[in-house]
């Protein structure tokens, strides 16, 4: 009866360590294929293909680095496992954390997003959350994960090239600015020794004071015409979707 019951402990024992092992084995991010990573095999090679050449685009015009994940099981807790995945691989630039994990959990029928720090301004969760309800949803149910997984990620590159767009844009308004008030400015401090030299000594004095309250009304005339800012940082960092 004792060897029975510790026969019994003993099979306990190492049925718990086999399923914690098990457990600890499916907690592990798996090891990246590329841009996209399709575990569950839910691409054709054309729509792989297609998705890996919209996701290289991508970066090769905004530097932002998207990693599309499809898996069969995501676990108990997929957000752990999307935020796990997103850290170890390190989606993103490190100097500007421009990265985004779009995770598809198939017996789950959910999609995580994961949003690096850097993109929260553009990529807001309930920006993320509305794109995967509008592009992503639809294919999905109707048995098209990958071609969902396409028409999310392309309207995330019509997105981000719009708006990397306006940043350049801002930053050539932005030297142009600077050129501007360096050339005023010279101008100003120019005429102002060359006048002043011209009224000599004695009305030097006050033809600068003179000089320096005009010089105060050319530069604010000239920094007005719309102050532009940055846009702010979302709090969020990402979203899940149900199917």
């Amino acid at each position: 009866m004792l060897k029975r019951k510790k026969s019994t402990v003993f099979l306990l024992v190492i049925l718990v360590l086999a399923v914690a092992g098990t457990l600890t084995v499916e907690a592990q991010p798996p090891t990246p294929q590329g841009y996209v990573s399709d575990f569950a095999g839910v691409c054709s090679v054309d729509q792989l293909q297609t998705l890996e050449n919209q996701l290289v685009s991508i970066e090769a015009e905004t530097t932002v680095e998207i990693a599309v994940v499809t898996l069969d099981d995501c676990g108990e807790d997929p957000f752990e496992l999307r935020v796990e995945i997103f850290n170890q691989w390190g989606v993103g630039k490190a100097d500007i954390d421009n990265g985004l994990l779009i995770l598809s959990c198939v017996s789950q029928r959910e999609l995580q997003q994961e949003v690096g720090y850097g993109l929260e301004g553009v990529l807001p969760d309930l920006r993320t959350s509305k794109a995967a309800d509008e592009y992503f949803v639809p294919q999905a149910q109707a048995g098209n994960i990958c071609q969902g997984l396409i028409d999310l990620t392309a309207y995330y590159k019509t997105l981000l090239v719009k708006e990397d767009e306006v940043k350049s844009n801002e930053e050539k308004d932005n030297t142009a600015g600077i050129i501007a008030f360096g050339v005023i400015f010279g101008i100003w401090l120019f005429g102002g020794v060359a006048i002043a030299v011209l009224v000599g000594p004695d009305a030097a004095v006050d033809w600068w004071i003179m000089w320096l309250r005009f010089g105060a009304i050319l530069l604010s005339s000239s920094s007005k015409g719309g102050h532009k800012f940055g846009g702010g940082r979302s709090g969020g960092g990402g979203s899940r979707t149900r199917l």
